[in-house]
């Protein structure tokens, strides 16, 4: 039965449930033990996740906050859908024992213990490790709502997984947060920043970047989608950087650690963690998401939830213990980007990471017309990038750096490929964008698609020859003020037959 607001709504749960309740009290953990903190047999949903550590454990920051990991796994499947170091998965983000937290999904009490109300539905079986990296005490309540029925229908499960870089990406391709394939909904995030740069304001290289179903071609309606936010601090209902804020955490959204530090710097040192809940705004998506924090070159994580359908697909691997604590201001540890990503980076040529989707590809990127005005002209200085989920964002590659957040218009650029068929046949050329887009095919006409304020979806149709094809799509964003400056298109050539054809950057 749906009922409630948030994810509550759309899980279609039995009425009838017996409450449950496990309290497991861990005495003695050491580091190298994993121990399941405990096996529920489904149908069912947890509804509520308590810890609380020893006195001890509020003293030693990193026990509590990143000495512990946490995993979930849902009927039986032998990959976690849930893997955060404990502090994390409620919000705790740097070497402090606590900060007052009271929003819609976590909580987080003054040394007294931390909650988690995301409904968490399973049909056959939960299981709820914990994996202790450092030595430690910890007792748990997990209350749960055992459904008196056999018979489950909700294929949503909850997920959250964690990402650390340091430095994160400076002023180019963005801090990734989470990359998911399948059905879903994107539920909120949390977000720990210590700036290390004095180069600008944290907040001055933007925020979110979505990139929603970029394998849809219109069927059912599911088209691709791109979402992009202003400044960092707005996303978390504050202005002027987040600066002048006073610490709060509220209900969807809030900042409840900010701190200045001494790092022997000429500029103190910003230390913040916030966090975003898509309560009442759920963010669905058909296909997958990818998400992504405008960034500079500062120490930067993010814990991610969301639901979906199984089986979900691992993009990040957890790191080495030494990789997830702090060091000192003046002697970070770093994390390299891409050290501990299952996932291909954007841009890199690298075959051992697996790609976002296999039909994504890579494009030759140049700034300005290039090629559109004179096909036989290849683009001057290009750029070899790879495709995600058939998206390509030229703020990637070609960001400008100004005081204002993340601006990146006006510009324009364009995108090349080879399509390779064995014969002549139609195609469908499924395009989204914002501003005003142009595509030529092989030595045709420059075709004017149009121009759009907002991101959104046309196919075009185009008869491929046999054998090799040049496409190029030029984007000019200067029209754009309703999408804060999106420089971005998805791409995805379909065949009358079906057969996607997979770009591939002009050599």
């Amino acid at each position: 039965m749906r009922s409630g607001i948030g994810i509550e709504s759309r899980l279609d749960l039995p009425e009838d449930f017996r409450y449950q309740r496990v309290v497991k009290k861990a005495t003695d953990y050491r580091a190298g033990d994993r121990r399941v903190v405990a096996h529920l047999r489904g149908p069912g949903c947890i509804r509520h996740l308590y810890c609380v550590g020893s006195r001890s454990s509020y003293r030693n920051h990193e026990s509590r906050n990143r000495g512990f990991i946490l995993r979930l796994y849902w009927d039986d499947e032998d990959e976690p859908s849930v893997e955060v170091p404990l502090g994390d998965f409620f919000g705790i983000h740097h070497n402090v024992s606590y900060y007052p937290i009271n929003s819609f999904y976590t909580a987080a009490k003054a040394d007294a213990g931390l909650g988690c109300y995301f409904p968490m539905p399973f049909g056959r079986s939960a299981r709820f490790e914990v994996e202790a990296l450092v030595d430690g005490f910890f007792i748990f309540t997990l209350d749960w709502h055992k459904y008196l029925t056999e018979r489950f229908d909700e294929p949503l499960r909850f997920h959250a997984s964690w990402r650390r870089e340091n430095p994160a990406p400076a002023w180019g391709e963005n801090f990734l947060v989470m990359d998911a394939l399948g059905r879903g909904y994107l539920a909120g995030f949390s977000l720990g920043v210590r700036v290390r740069t004095d180069d600008q304001r944290w907040s001055h290289a933007g925020s979110e970047n979505l990139y929603i179903d970029g394998e849809g071609t219109g069927n059912g309606g599911v088209v691709p989608h791109y979402l992009r936010a202003g400044g960092g601090e707005n996303s978390f209902d504050a202005g002027f950087g987040g600066v002048v804020h006073e610490p709060d955490s509220c209900r969807s959204s809030g900042i409840p650690f900010l701190q200045y530090y001494d790092a022997g710097s000429a500029l103190p040192r910003l230390a913040l963690s916030a966090y975003r809940f898509y309560v009442h705004d759920l963010l669905p998506f058909r296909e997958s998401v990818h998400f992504r924090w405008g960034s500079q070159a500062n120490d930067m994580c993010a814990t991610a939830y969301w639901y979906q359908t199984e089986p979900h697909r691992r993009f990040v691997r957890m790191a080495p213990y030494n990789y997830l604590r702090y060091g000192n201001w003046m002697n970070e540890i770093e994390v390299p980007s891409g050290a501990h990503d299952l996932l291909r980076p954007i841009g890199a040529s690298d075959t051992c990471a697996i790609p976002a989707s296999v039909h994504d590809g890579s494009w030759s990127l140049t700034g300005g017309r290039g090629a559109l005005d004179d096909p036989a002209t290849r683009p001057g200085s290009t750029v070899r990038y790879a495709a995600f989920h058939g998206f390509v964002d030229f703020a990637h590659v070609f960001s400008t750096r100004s005081d204002a957040s993340n601006e990146t218009w006006p510009s324009d650029a364009t995108a090349g490929a080879v399509l390779e068929v064995d014969r002549e046949q139609a195609a469908l050329v499924h395009l989204s964008w914002s501003g005003k887009l142009e595509l030529r095919l092989n030595d045709e006409e420059v075709r004017r698609i149009g121009c759009q304020e907002t991101y959104g979806y046309q196919p075009v149709e185009v008869t491929l020859r046999s054998g090799r094809n040049t496409l190029f799509i030029h984007l000019d964003n200067a029209s754009d003020r309703s999408s804060w400056g999106a420089f971005a298109f998805s791409c995805r050539v379909v065949c009358d037959g079906g057969t996607v054809v997979v770009p591939q950057a002009i050599e």
